[in-house]
C-alpha cells in the first residue's frame, strides 16, 4: 500500500512491482511485450498509461480527447477502441 497525492486528496493505492506484461493489438499489427508495474487505485476503473510506457511501446497520442494516436514509425493514425 503507498498513499497517493491526487487532485481529488490522498488516495491508498496499491503497487505491484513486474505485475503486468502489456502488449498493444490491433487489427492489422502487434506491439512488442513490455513488462510494467502496476498501481492499483482502488477508486477508478480505467486504465491509464504512462508516458514511460506508451514510449515503450512506441505509442504516439495525437488527440487525447478523440483517442486519436499512432505507432511511432508509420503516419496511419488510429482510433482508440
Amino acid at each position: 500500500m503507498v498513499s497517493l497525492e491526487t487532485g481529488g486528496g490522498t488516495v491508498e493505492s496499491y503497487v505491484v512491482l513486474q505485475a503486468v506484461v502489456v502488449q498493444v493489438v490491433t487489427e492489422d499489427r502487434v506491439s512488442k511485450e513490455v513488462t510494467a508495474n502496476a498501481l492499483i487505485n482502488p477508486h477508478i476503473d480505467e486504465v491509464l498509461v504512462s508516458d514511460y510506457l506508451a514510449e515503450e511501446l512506441q505509442v504516439q497520442v495525437l488527440y487525447p480527447r478523440r483517442g486519436v494516436w499512432k505507432f511511432a514509425d508509420e503516419d496511419k493514425t488510429r482510433e482508440s477502441e
